[in-house]
């Protein structure tokens, strides 16, 4: 029997999930990974915001790299989320407390692209290092935010080598793992429901052993027929509105192949692909 909503399941409920703001007002979710989902586009919209404006001030600075107000402002904010927002469990339904892992993902985007001189990246992750460090003797949640952060960080530190390397496009590219890739926010969506249901009716009778091929087999239906056109129709509709709103900020047609799609699988570090036009890195 599934585990009853609380409140129950109302046009109030559907609602706050429609707009993700149900873990803000204090609403289960339909479903265990949607919480995620509350973060995530609190984080977008602070993110276009935010290069709004970066923006602005590089206009009003032109002497100055075009890398300096993208790293000041978003690196600021990271190291903040670091020290202060993501030591406490109070902050967990907002962006703040999440931003420190996401900065990973903009750093090591701006590393392999030539967007920032590069030790912006190593600098940050040696931060992280350090937070690591101080926390993990401190006993502090290692099963909780430490881990997020370890998890982050050897995905970020792994894009940016295996860049360095020359290997970023091919290391990793397992049909298997490839596959996994395709339907990871599949996976990631729909993997509680499933195991629940899956879980229940065996009675938890080698409950997850069976559970996991039907995981893998619902996500692979559903990112086949709802999520690989998603892209199409998105493009066609929101295109025209990024380019209006946002003409120096650039998303790309596809996700990687290689490694980036494989890591991808495993920790999903969604602002890599989320990059401010900034100009005038140095090595």
């Amino acid at each position: 029997v599934p585990t009853p909503l609380n409140p129950p399941l109302s046009p109030r409920l559907v609602g706050a999930h429609l707009l993700y703001l149900h873990q803000i007002l204090g609403y289960d979710s339909l479903s265990t990974g949607f919480w995620t989902l509350c973060i995530e586009f609190q984080f977008y919209l602070a993110y276009v915001l935010g290069l709004g404006l970066v923006q602005w001030l590089s206009r009003q600075t032109p002497r100055l790299p075009g890398w300096f107000w993208p790293v000041l402002t978003f690196g600021g904010l990271a190291i903040a989320s670091l020290g202060w927002w993501n030591l406490d469990r109070r902050y967990e339904n907002f962006f703040p407390y999440f931003f420190c892992l996401f900065f990973l993902g903009i750093a090591a985007f701006w590393s392999v692209s030539n967007q920032a001189p590069k030790w912006v990246f190593w600098v940050y992750a040696g931060l992280v290092l350090v937070r690591l460090g101080a926390t993990d003797d401190l006993h502090f949640d290692s099963l909780g935010a430490s881990l997020e952060l370890k998890a982050a960080l050897a995905c970020g530190i792994s894009i940016v080598v295996l860049h360095r390397a020359g290997r970023l496009a091919t290391a990793l590219d397992w049909p298997w793992l490839q596959f996994l890739g395709r339907v990871s926010y599949s996976l990631y969506l729909i993997h509680f429901a499933v195991a629940h249901l899956v879980t229940t009716l065996a009675e938890r009778v080698l409950a997850w052993a069976s559970a996991s091929p039907t995981i893998t087999a619902f996500a692979g239906l559903e990112g086949t027929s709802t999520k690989r056109p998603s892209p199409r129709a998105f493009s066609a509709s929101s295109g025209v509105l990024l380019k209006y709103f946002l003409p120096t900020m650039s998303l790309p047609s596809a996700l990687p192949s290689g490694p980036a799609l494989a890591i991808h699988s495993l920790v999903k570090v969604s602002p890599i692909f989320l990059k401010p036009s900034i100009s005038g890195a140095e090595g």
